[in-house]
């Protein structure tokens, strides 16, 4: 009876729209005979004046205790915490209205792993599915370097309705060593650089088991990112003025012989970068799509090699991309490992004055055709070292 008369409460809170996704976590518990862990029957007071770390901590070790699928239930409230809050195979967390707060130099709030996890390829704890909430890490006043989620070796991840605060010198959510991953309409809004160089920081790192130094989660077997999706995001500028991210997502290091699969950007809104819109790095079968990405220092969408491999069948289709400060889309491969299957198709790029449209680089045998490009006196596309590929329909405004 309480539980119910927590979520009819809520519409004060939520309006019509939180009451239904409430009620939907309400009966979709019931439906899949979830056991549900109110942080509020832990003693969270969720009025923000009490440290509720040690509410969360129980509600989180029973969730894990019980086992299988569980559910952790965060009402709408403000919760300062200030430790890391560890998620078990199977486990839902439910914080639509809530505001969580790290509180102190603590890791990352929520995370799939410990100090004693070990677990190769994609066998560790997966089924996780994180629904709403502001997750702020306050970096302007902790500015130790953490993720605000991170998750390795796992697969079946689902991230949805999430906004991200003030990431410390870090990601706001670590994808390393994992596959199907769904990453849908959330916000990454604002990045402290305390501690690390901006434009190297995607809000969605897509990264692989490479080494501690990467992710303190063994063992470290090189396990890429396997089809993850990334739909309907905001990067936006920060609203608190401490400067938005390097990138929505991609990588800034990589291995010789590592390379992510079907990894799929689509329907995204950049508002701005400091590096790259989107860093297509080390990825084949691969699709960017119906973005608009404004304001990106350099590149839009930039396709390259960090770990010096081939990259193979990247689609780059029906993106918008203005005022970027290098080419709108460029793919820079090299002789030894060419960018191939490459294929750029009805995308409309406005990069600044002076820049290239679209840069193609060592990608032989590309497609590029239907695309509107607005450059002044710059190229609209631009073509390097690429034998064979084929340029159509493409026109200047």
């Amino acid at each position: 009876m309480r539980r119910r008369t927590l979520l009819i409460g809520a519409g004060g809170l939520l309006g019509a729209w939180g009451i239904a996704e409430l009620v939907w976590v309400r009966t979709s518990s019931a439906a899949r005979n979830t056991s549900v862990f109110n942080v509020r029957d832990y003693g969270a007071s969720g009025d923000g004046s009490q440290d509720d770390t040690d509410a969360f901590k129980l509600a989180f070790k029973a969730a894990r205790d019980a086992g299988g699928a569980v559910q952790v239930l965060i009402p709408p409230g403000h919760y300062p915490v200030s430790t890391s809050l560890i998620m078990s195979a199977g486990m839902t967390v439910t914080a639509y209205g809530a505001r969580i707060v790290r509180g102190t130099d603590s890791g990352a709030l929520l995370k799939n792993f410990d100090g004693k996890s070990n677990a190769p390829g994609y066998s560790g704890p997966g089924g996780l599915v994180v629904q709403g909430g502001t997750w702020d890490m306050a970096g302007g006043q902790y500015t130790d370097r953490c993720d605000a989620m991170a998750f390795g070796h796992a697969e079946d991840i689902r991230i949805e309705d999430c906004t991200i605060l003030e990431v410390p010198s870090a990601h706001a959510v670590e994808l390393n060593g994992v596959r199907k991953v769904r990453v849908v309409n959330c916000v990454f809004d604002g990045l402290d650089t305390t501690h690390a160089p901006r434009a190297e920081k995607e809000a969605v790192q897509i990264t692989a088991a490479t080494s501690n130094a990467n992710l303190p989660f063994g063992p470290h077997d090189d396990t890429p990112c396997d089809d993850i999706e990334l739909t309907g995001c905001t990067l936006r500028a920060s609203a608190s003025g401490s400067g938005p991210f390097g990138s929505l997502c991609g990588d800034h290091g990589g291995r010789e012989g590592v390379l992510h699969s079907r990894i799929r950007v689509i329907g995204n809104h950049v508002e701005a970068a400091a590096g790259n819109g989107v860093r297509v790095a080390d990825w084949q079968d691969s699709t960017i799509q119906d973005n608009t990405v404004e304001g990106a220092q350099l590149a839009g969408i930039e396709i390259h090699s960090l770990g010096g491999n081939a990259m193979s069948d990247i689609r780059v289709e029906h993106n918008t991309i203005r005022r970027t400060g290098r080419a709108g889309i460029a793919a820079a491969g090299t002789e030894e490992t060419p960018v191939t299957g490459l294929i750029v198709t009805g995308n409309t790029v406005a990069p600044l004055t002076g820049q290239p449209g679209i840069q193609l680089e060592y990608a032989p045998r590309a497609v590029v055709s239907g695309n509107t490009t607005r450059t002044g006196l710059s190229p609209g596309v631009q073509v390097q070292h690429s034998q064979g590929t084929r340029l159509t329909a493409n026109s200047e405004a």
